[in-house]
């Protein structure tokens, strides 16, 4: 009997998920470094996080400059490029003494930090010709799933040997890990390797080759970028609140142990709300389950409004909340495709990105100088509803806009037919972003 290979597919999406622990999974950990960096420092949790808005101001830069140098030079060149430079970004706090150190941590996380979403996005769609879907979920719930053991083993080095060590260790296991990966392994394109996506021929039919390409004004003529851009901007505020889990744990007198544990909830709350959100989509289609799911994410904030402080309440408050990155993971990339052409998506979703860092740039730091005013994380969870509610509405005028059904026929699948037709109607032109 002939022996089945596995398809080299599914090896790239192995290495995507190592990709997304290094990179994104290590990010979900700073905020266990928030108190006892600030408190080492000298400085109020307000002021410490301010290098994390200089970070998002440089990522709004960051994001549409990647995205049109993706178009010129091989995605895998320029990940490298990032990944040293976000490498290095955790060797720093190992000498790091003063405020300014921690705003150049900021700039060069800024300047990497885009390339990692847009990277795995590429990396999958070009791989996959069905199941995108299922293979973009699990590399993305690796980002949570990793981030959770990484955070556990961080809150102890933290602990035992302090937070600079941690971060130090961190750097050097993460830049020896990926810079394998990368140079070794994965590939962006399957031509690269004279091979075909998977599931090629059998999945929808290519539909966007004739497709004249979006120009930044009709882009931004468009009414659907701005619902999106709403929408990820919202997506982007729960986050922000999310990373204040752990300090909040701990303004309220829980110890590093209770708020490191609080901060794994949160990061399993990310990647099984990966997970839930899939296999919603599957079945009810994209309008109710993100619904469904931002709903949920919003039943956490009236859980943190509650006031209590039991390990129980807090930990399923901080699971729910976790549900916002996984919108942002899930939610952005699909909606994007949707909305959008093929050809298009590299440059549309580089800009929702860039509206996503502005958002949490301003975010984090008005959140935490509205915690060192108040003495209070209250006026922030009010936020939170306020904007989960913001979301609600651009996602009804978003499905609005989009023919009718947007989930398609057959249970929820998208038919070839009708994804042409909405994204015909949705796809900006030239010839001033109104829809066809």
């Amino acid at each position: 009997m002939k022996q089945r290979n596995i398809h080299t597919a599914w090896k790239m999406l192995v290495y995507c998920c190592i990709i997304q622990a290094g990179t994104l999974g290590t990010a979900l950990c700073t905020p266990m470094f928030y108190t006892p960096v600030s408190q080492d420092l000298g400085v109020s949790l307000g002021t410490f996080v301010r290098y994390l808005t200089l970070q998002g101001l440089v990522s709004v830069v960051a994001a549409p400059l990647l995205g049109k140098l993706s178009q010129k030079i091989n995605l895998r060149y320029l990940m490298i490029g990032a990944t040293v430079i976000y490498g290095i970004s955790w060797l720093i706090p190992y000498l790091s003494q003063e405020m300014w150190h921690w705003y150049l941590i900021g700039i060069l996380r800024g300047m990497s930090m885009p390339m990692f979403f847009l990277f795995i996005s590429v990396v999958i769609q070009n791989w996959f010709e069905t199941k995108t879907g299922m293979a973009l979920g699990i590399a993305t719930a690796c980002t949570g799933f990793s981030g959770a053991v990484i955070n556990y083993g961080l809150t102890y080095m933290i602990g035992g040997t302090g937070w600079r060590l941690a971060c130090a260790v961190c750097g050097i296991l993460l830049l020896a890990l990926l810079l394998l990966v990368l140079i070794v392994g994965v590939r962006v394109e399957p031509a690269e390797l004279s091979l075909e996506p998977y599931g090629m021929g059998q999945g929808e039919k290519k539909i966007f080759q004739e497709s004249s390409e979006l120009s930044f004004r009709g882009m931004l003529s468009c009414r659907n970028f701005w619902l999106l851009a709403i929408i990820v901007s919202t997506f982007s505020i729960g986050s922000v609140i999310a990373q204040y889990a752990a300090s909040y744990v701990q303004f309220r007198g829980g110890t590093l142990h209770l708020a490191g544990l609080c901060t794994t909830a949160t990061l399993l709350g990310n990647s099984i709300g990966k997970i839930i959100l899939g296999a919603l989509s599957d079945r009810l289609g994209a309008k109710r389950a993100n619904r469904i799911l931002m709903l949920f994410a919003l039943a956490s904030f009236l859980i943190f409004l509650t006031g209590s402080i039991q390990a129980i309440v807090l930990c399923i408050a901080c699971f729910t909340i976790g549900f916002h990155n996984s919108m942002i993971s899930m939610a952005s990339p699909s909606l994007t495709r949707l909305c959008f052409t093929k050809k298009d998506y590299s440059r549309v979703y580089s800009w929702l990105m860039a509206c996503q860092s502005l958002a949490n740039a301003l975010g984090v730091s008005l959140l935490g100088s509205l915690v060192d005013w108040t003495g209070s994380y209250v006026p922030a969870f009010l936020a939170g509803l306020t904007g989960g509610a913001i979301c609600l509405f651009a996602f009804h005028l978003l499905f609005r806009n989009l023919s009718n059904p947007i989930e398609g026929e057959n249970n929820g699948t998208i038919t070839s037919e009708n994804r042409e037709r909405n994204r015909g109607r949705t796809a900006c032109r030239q010839s001033g972003g109104q829809s066809v």
